[in-house]
Parts: C-alpha cells; structure tokens; sequence
C-alpha cells in the first residue's frame, strides 16, 4: 500500500502530518528574528530528523514483532528493550546525533569562562565534564545551554548565541 510505500523511503506518515505545522512554526520564528536558519538549512535537518525518526521507529517494530513471533511474554521483553534502547540513545545523542545537526568546538582549556565554569563544578560537588561550544547561531538567536550524555559521552554545551548574548554571570546562571 502506500503507507508501506511511503514509509519505506523514510518519510513516515507522522512526519508528513507534522510537516504543515512545523512550517509554520519555523516561518513565525523567522517573521519574529528568531531563526536565522535558512529555507535550505531547515529543510536539510527536517530530512536528518526523519531519517533518524523512521530509522528508530523501524527497528523498535522489527524488534517487538520479532518477540511477539517468539514469546507470550513479549511485552516484558519490549519495556526492558525500550529501556535499554532509551539509555543507549541518551549515552549516543552527543556523539553521534548532535554533530549531524551543528558543530561543536571545545571551550579553550585557559579562558577565563572555562576556568569559572570548573570552579562552580568543584563548589556543586559534581565530576567535571567537556564544555564545548555549538554554532547554534545558524539555526537560532535563542540563548541557549545544553547538558547531555552520561558516563564518557557527558558534555556541556554553550551555545554561541549564549556566550555573544550574556554575562558571565548569566552565564553560570544558566
């Protein structure tokens, strides 16, 4: 049919239901200053985020089917799959996810920022983390910060609309 079709080229039916309201979404942010991301730039990520989404979901219905074929107690096996899944991408998204949608560099290891950031750490009592900064400024003119990751993939990310925009006290704030 042409649902199966469609989904079989990566475009899900979900995302062509969503794509009319997303279209507004990313034209007000632009009328408002908001984005600065290009017609071509927001199309592009559209297309990496429903690849990434058909991807995901294929391989989460392969895998319920396959234990549904196999087990009566499949859906024990799909919550403890689901989880393991959810951790798996959580540990991931910062090292393979985030780098097809921006660019991160790290925050020099001698700036004054780094070197507050490290001391606030310390005080908190939490382990130290890499603290990069993205080229959010593309996509967007929102300020934003970013925490993601556990164990070796965890990371800080400051985005450069964020260190252009703010003090170093709003900074540390956010």
């Amino acid at each position: 049919d042409k649902v199966s079709f469609i989904a079989g080229f990566g475009v899900t039916p979900a995302a062509l239901a969503a794509f009319p309201a997303a279209l507004i979404h990313y034209r007000v942010e632009r009328a408002f200053g908001l984005s600065a991301e290009t017609n071509a730039t927001w199309l592009h990520d559209g297309v990496v985020t429903v690849g990434i989404q058909a991807l995901s979901v294929g391989l989460v219905v392969a895998f319920v089917l396959a234990l549904v074929d196999r087990t009566r107690l499949w859906y024990v096996y799909a919550m403890a799959g689901l989880f393991v899944a959810t951790l798996a991408m959580a540990f991931l998204e910062p090292t393979l996810v985030a780098p097809l949608y921006d660019r991160f560099t790290p925050l020099p290891a001698k700036s004054a920022l780094q070197m507050t950031l490290r001391a606030l750490e310390r005080k908190a009592g939490v382990s130290a983390a890499p603290i990069y900064v993205g080229n959010y400024s593309r996509r967007s003119s929102v300020a934003v910060a970013d925490i993601s990751g556990f164990g070796p993939t965890k990371r800080i990310v400051l985005g450069d609309t964020l260190l252009h925009s703010a003090t170093q006290g709003e900074i540390l704030f956010v």
